[in-house]
């Protein structure tokens, strides 16, 4: 998957150097990283989570999981959670 503009302009604003290219397609941030020969810890994921409802792309290392309490003290908000696929 492209890096989305969202994810671009948060990586901007963070100062956060990067690096985009096309490689085989790959499903999970791990595959992602293999199918490219890059280390796990040089990867980023993005994941999508809500704080009191309201939208949030969380940029983290591909290894990691979403510290939801992080979340929702760096949100001061009651609620955070990961957004749910729906079909």
């Amino acid at each position: 998957m492209a890096v989305t503009p969202a994810v671009q302009e948060f990586l901007r604003q963070s100062n956060v150097a990067y690096t985009t290219f096309h490689h085989p397609p790959a499903f999970t941030a791990a595959e992602e990283a293999a199918v490219t020969h890059t280390p796990a810890v040089r990867w980023a994921k993005t994941v999508a989570c809500f704080a009191d409802g309201r939208p949030i792309l969380a940029v983290v290392p591909s290894h990691f999981l979403v510290d939801l309490q992080r979340l929702r003290a760096d949100y001061a908000s009651r609620d955070g959670r990961l957004a749910r696929y729906l079909q």
